[in-house]
């Protein structure tokens, strides 16, 4: 083995240690250094999503045909794709708000799914940024771990007086997408 490639083997190994080193912590311990927790979930057994033979017309418009993937433990998934494309429909059907034209979607038994909808259609105009947040408490539970909510707001830039601010003066490009939690 060339010395290159020994040193790229090295370097992976130790990214893929830093990774498990980084998972098997818990939510407390990540708190402080992380804008976003997300919890660490049930132990998953080999099955998390299958997905077989997904079709789903929108009209007259085909967004999703013959779709098929299987989503192991620890998988990282991307969707990417242009406005209009079916990613949304996608995931809407993934959470069963939608039903797909054909096709099979199963899980794990131990799979509990999350999602966060980036629509603002739950939002309430006459809220403060940070009563839409927290829900009006003053510290929030993320897994194993507590965090004061005005901090957790300051972890997505609504810093001071912006906690403060309605909901109805944030403009769309504030108020959707990952700078928005409370959606």
């Amino acid at each position: 083995m060339r010395q290159g490639a020994r040193a790229r083997q090295a370097k992976q190994k130790a990214r893929i240690n830093a990774y498990n080193e980084l998972a098997g912590q818990s939510e407390r311990e990540r708190v402080g250094r992380a804008q976003i927790v997300i919890p660490n979930g049930p132990r998953l057994g080999a099955k998390v999503i299958e997905v077989e033979g997904l079709k789903k017309h929108m009209g007259d418009k085909l967004l999703i045909e013959d779709l098929s993937f299987s989503l192991p433990p620890g998988g990282i998934v991307g969707v990417i794709g242009p406005n209009g494309a079916g990613k949304t429909t996608l995931f809407r059907m993934l959470t069963g708000q939608e039903e797909p034209d054909s096709g099979i979607i199963e899980y794990g038994d131990t799979v509990k799914l999350a999602y966060v909808d980036q629509s603002r259609d739950d939002l309430k105009d006459g809220e403060t940024v940070w009563e839409a947040i927290s829900g009006g408490a003053e510290v929030i539970e993320l897994g194993d771990a507590k965090m004061n909510s005005r901090a957790y707001c300051g972890a997505f830039n609504f810093k001071g007086g912006d906690q403060q601010k309605k909901v109805s003066l944030l403009s769309g490009a504030s108020a959707t997408g990952s700078t928005w939690p409370g959606c």
